[in-house]
């Protein structure tokens, strides 16, 4: 399998999406130094990423795993997630009916 470089994708969102480095900076934090020297970098942390999502309001997390093959379903997964409230209030429809016997 290729590696990926996460930083890389972030790079690229930043630069494509007109981001200011010093503004996402202040918002980690950090100095425009140590920002720079972070997202030159070919490695991140997991942590150091979730930060970038927040700040960039972009899951990054999510890119890695389309280039990886895994791309998240959404759709599937928002489906699931009614089904699941469906479910649940079969359940309680179905205790209630139980305690009313």
């Amino acid at each position: 399998m290729e590696e990926i470089n996460a930083m890389l994708l972030v790079r690229e969102y930043i630069r494509e999406n007109r981001l200011s480095k010093s503004s996402l900076s202040r918002s980690l934090g950090m100095t425009i130094s140590a920002f720079v020297r972070r997202i030159d970098g070919d490695y991140v942390d997991t942590v150091f990423l979730q930060k970038l999502c927040r700040v960039c309001n972009h899951d990054f997390f999510n890119d890695v795993s389309e280039l990886m093959g895994m791309e998240v379903h959404s759709e599937k997964i928002h489906e699931l997630d009614k089904e699941i409230e469906m479910l649940n209030r079969e359940k309680k429809l179905l205790e209630k009916l139980l305690l009313e016997k």
